[in-house]
């Protein structure tokens, strides 16, 4: 076992793990149960069921006498003695005056801190000094984020949407609110769904039908949202104007496509080109960065958002991995790497091709194993 991050490396041997740095000088002894590189820069070791930290030289932070260590990010870690825990501070080695039992990073500074009272939560903020100071009281049953400095709190049953400081930014009652996304908000009142600005304010009227799976095809994308009306879907603008009227049993979204389904097969539609294909798709589906992969014919096929054709429609399977796409079914049972393009990244074919960590995939061929690495498309063999 291998394991690499930044320049140091977990090793297995004997059954027993440890470090070595990128000369290969050992930094922790072969000694532990478990060792793992965290994201704080920080080792964490187990020994007999119970674990502790050391820094990235190998020198003890904290003692192996913890029931649990949780890493929350790059700046705060959480150390457990059964249902007691302490929160540290990466800067610092002693323990910061925190009473909450569990904290989690929600990005920008904020973090969720929960408490003993019936697992309610609060927000709080870093102000980059390893000090926390309260945003929110620990006296909600969910905290979520709406905007980079508002947040929707649920409060005896009631969601409430507050700033900073604390205050609301509306009086009006919703059954449930999205993170404002592209600048607009979908919201539920009263069984119907409209949309909110940033500041919390009402700006598209809230007439629309709900749908499963609303709060992220239901958002806006490049200017444009589904909704449903009567029980067929269409496309509105930011003003709520209807692009396509509500005529269709399935509308979604793909990535700057749209696929479409009145009845049988699906159709591709492309507001920027101002097309739309036949229907003759029985699949379609995002595949990230704007690829759409579709079925024919019982054979698949991508597109990208241009809706230029990347693969034909002859293929087993197509699957991504970051910029490249491993294609089966090339007149053999063989793996092909490609690139975004279309283009081989390798002329071999693999008996086989597995995702091996972020950065590197497992392939195997002629009774050998390599590695090809998707950053630059360099194949490596064992």
């Amino acid at each position: 076992m291998c394991i690499r991050d930044r320049g140091y490396a977990v090793i297995g041997k004997d059954g027993l793990y440890g470090v070595i740095n990128k000369s290969g000088v050992e930094i922790v002894p072969f000694i532990y149960d478990e060792v793992e590189l965290l994201e704080n820069t920080l080792i964490l070791v187990s020994s007999n069921g119970l674990y502790g930290l050391l820094n990235r030289d190998g020198s003890l932070r904290h003692d192996i006498e913890y029931s649990q260590i949780i890493d929350v990010d790059s700046h705060y870690y959480l150390l457990y003695k059964g249902e007691d825990s302490d929160l540290y501070c990466i800067k610092n080695s002693a323990a910061l005056n925190f009473d909450p039992i569990d904290l989690e990073s929600l990005g920008l500074g904020y973090y969720l801190a929960y408490g003993f009272n019936g697992m309610k939560v609060g927000l709080f903020k870093d102000h980059d000094n390893c000090a926390l100071t309260e945003v929110l009281p620990i006296v909600y049953g969910e905290i979520n984020q709406f905007d980079d400095d508002s947040f929707v709190g649920e409060l005896r049953n009631e969601l409430k949407i507050m700033n900073a400081s604390n205050e609301k930014l509306t009086d009006s009652i919703y059954a449930s609110i999205s993170p404002v996304h592209n600048g607009y908000a979908l919201a539920v009142k009263q069984s119907k769904v409209g949309y909110l600005n940033s500041h919390a304010q009402e700006v598209i009227d809230f007439e629309f039908e709900p749908f499963m799976g609303m709060m992220s095809s239901g958002l806006f994308q490049g200017g444009n949202a589904i909704v449903k009306t009567e029980g067929l879907y269409g496309i509105i603008d930011t003003l709520g104007s209807y692009k396509i009227s509500p005529k269709y049993k399935q509308l979604i979204y793909l990535e700057g496509l749209y696929g479409i389904r009145e009845d049988g097969d699906w159709s591709v539609l492309s507001f920027t080109q101002d097309s739309i294909t036949p229907a003759i798709y029985s699949s379609i589906d995002a595949l990230g960065n704007g690829f759409v992969l579709y079925k024919e014919n019982g054979k698949y096929g991508m597109m990208d958002a241009e809706m230029n054709s990347i693969f034909p429609p002859v293929y087993r399977s197509i699957k991504r991995f970051k910029n490249h796409f491993v294609i089966v079914g090339c007149g053999d049972d063989l793996h092909y790497i490609m690139d975004r393009h279309g283009n081989p990244s390798s002329a071999k074919g693999f008996s086989s091709v597995q995702s091996l960590t972020k950065t590197h995939l497992l392939v195997k061929y002629d009774n050998k194993i390599g590695y090809f690495r998707l950053t630059d498309g360099k194949l490596i063999i064992e």
